[in-house]
């Protein structure tokens, strides 16, 4: 059972997830920390196998629910744990992070998006190095087919653009990374990145060792 806010989630995924027997179930915290009578009785009936919660404020719920139900439970963590302290108000920010440090320890396994999230659940003492494991958001190209630009009619060369800052948690190297891929494919693309930050430097190096000059 997949634990989180459903308002970010596409139209029709429960309907596809439920193809391949995963539930969603919504526990954002509004008011009240522990899980309602209703999403305890869901999760019952569903007879989840694993708990997973993708989302801060969902994960102290959620796990207070698992020890109750006596559930094993997952969490994955997609962004810097403190980025958005500033959102939570100074009184209740020490007793969520007392939680969340609790349900983090108690969980069968936490799983960061990437080693900068790793580092940065280590860093706010949510979780030792050894808790975390890393599993990388990815994109296959063998999911794709690539037409023809006479097909898709393109210009040539298709231009891709990203805007962000060149910092760790935006993992820029992965934009050049997919650029070769794709010409590697036979599409002949070109691609721009507006912004700067301390990873500036060493983008350009990617860029060069990628053989990608002129091209991004």
């Amino acid at each position: 059972m997949l634990c989180g806010p459903t308002s970010t989630l596409p139209e029709k995924i429960g309907e596809e997830l439920k193809v391949l027997g995963v539930e969603i179930i919504d526990v954002s915290i509004k008011k009240w920390i522990a899980m309602p009578r209703w999403g305890v009785e869901r999760v019952r009936e569903f007879a989840a196998d694993l708990l997973v919660s993708t989302h801060r404020g969902c994960d102290i719920r959620v796990g207070l629910l698992a020890r109750r139900l006596r559930l094993p439970h997952v969490i994955v963590v997609r962004s810097d744990p403190a980025a958005d302290d500033r959102r939570v108000k100074p009184k209740l920010l020490w007793l969520r992070n007392f939680l969340w440090r609790r349900v983090m320890r108690r969980a069968s396994a936490v799983i960061a998006v990437s080693e900068y999230v790793k580092r940065s659940i280590v860093r706010y003492g949510l979780a030792t190095e050894g808790k975390v494991s890393v599993c990388y958001n990815f994109i296959s190209p063998k999911v794709f087919t690539f037409a023809s630009k006479e097909k898709t009619g393109f210009h040539s060369p298709v231009r891709r653009l990203a805007v962000g800052r060149l910092e760790p948690e935006k993992r820029p190297f992965d934009f050049p990374q997919l650029l070769r891929i794709l010409r590697e494919k036979g599409l002949e693309v070109a691609g721009r990145w507006v912004g700067d930050g301390s990873l500036g430097r060493k983008m350009r190096g990617e860029i060069e060792r990628t053989g990608l000059r002129g091209v991004v």
